[in-house]
């Protein structure tokens, strides 16, 4: 009787797919915490897991709302993975969870950037030049950033799921719209000492082939498109130090930002400061920026505004 149980048992042991019209859940079966009883997980690529084990405890991972419009994604499992015993389930979750998704150590440094200012990011009030503030540290690499998809782990109980490719997606739009030429950008030197280099999504400044980021868009952090393949950075120019960014909001207003790398600290200019204008293109003259909307502009003072102090 043991030996036709052993043959049942190495039997049922494999991997089962199964399809629907909306998506494929593959099922692995198999003793995965090596206690003689058969175990059972179920997920897809729609972010859907669930192990059964042979005892009958019932573990089960679903995204509850996707936001279309965000890199970084937490995930969180059951508390009751986390104990000790339950260790060998936790490690099967994330062979499945994450088995198309390469794993990385740490976080990259534009994660870190977006991490920086989500915790960070601060409301002004009462302040006719800047509405919004965030504090990051700057962090330089020898290369041009090249991002990608990866989980890593965040804390004790959470991983984060960074959708970095989507940071120079290329897309099919008409070449004049947001002057997206290809795959890493364009760049755009304006000043002597630094120059920029501009994502669908995101900004680098270069000084002297020392590279960081200065600006991400994200509807989580700097309150971007809903969706992530609409390109979101207009422009860029560099100005002394700083980095001044023009981020399309889609179907909505129009930000401009200022960075300033030396100092890790990123301002939204206050949209006061345009008459509410929907800007549409932006240049340096001198210490002046330039705004246009149409066939209309105005100018602000850009040692004012970088001249305000906020906590």
């Amino acid at each position: 009787m043991k030996n036709i149980s052993l043959v049942i048992f190495a039997f049922l042991v494999g991997v089962i797919k199964i399809s629907s019209a909306q998506d494929t859940n593959t099922v692995i079966i198999g003793d995965f915490n090596h206690d003689g009883l058969i175990d059972t997980i179920t997920f897809n690529d729609q972010w859907y897991c669930e192990l059964k084990s042979g005892t009958g405890k019932i573990f089960k991972y679903v995204e509850e709302e996707e936001d279309l419009g965000s890199f970084f994604e937490f995930v969180k499992f059951d508390s009751t993975l986390y104990e000790i015993e339950n260790k060998p389930f936790l490690d099967e979750f994330l062979k499945c969870m994450f088995h198309k998704i390469p794993f990385k150590e740490s976080p990259d440094n534009s994660l870190f950037w977006l991490l920086d200012c989500n915790n960070s990011k601060k409301k002004i009030e009462n302040n006719i030049y800047m509405d919004e503030a965030y504090k990051y540290t700057p962090r330089w690499e020898n290369t041009v950033p090249d991002p990608y998809m990866y989980y890593t782990k965040f804390d004790s109980v959470r991983w984060v799921i960074f959708y970095g490719h989507n940071l120079h997606r290329t897309y099919l739009h008409k070449k004049d719209t947001f002057n997206r030429y290809g795959y890493m950008g364009y760049e755009a030197i304006t000043d002597t000492t630094q120059s920029v280099i501009c994502f669908n999504h995101g900004v680098v400044v270069n000084r002297s082939g020392k590279y960081a980021w200065v600006f991400i868009n994200d509807i989580q952090v700097t309150f971007g498109h809903e969706k992530l393949r609409w390109p979101s950075i207009m422009d860029a120019k560099a100005y002394r130090d700083k980095v001044i960014i023009l981020q399309k909001v889609f179907m909505d207003d129009n930000y401009v930002y200022i960075s300033d790398p030396s100092k890790g600290i990123c301002i939204r200019v206050n949209p006061t400061l345009f008459g509410n204008m929907l800007v549409d293109k932006i240049k340096i003259d001198g210490d002046k920026l330039v705004y246009y909307y149409g066939n209309k502009n105005g100018t602000i003072d850009l040692p004012t505004i970088i001249s305000q102090k906020f906590n």
